[in-house]
């Protein structure tokens, strides 16, 4: 369970890392 939560945390940063980035490249 607590596996579960970490892997599903570390993929959520992941995705929000990658979006970020786009949104930034887009941005400047």
């Amino acid at each position: 369970m607590l596996i579960l939560m970490k892997n599903g945390l570390l993929s959520f940063v992941r995705l929000f890392i990658v979006v970020g980035s786009k949104i930034w490249i887009l941005r400047s």
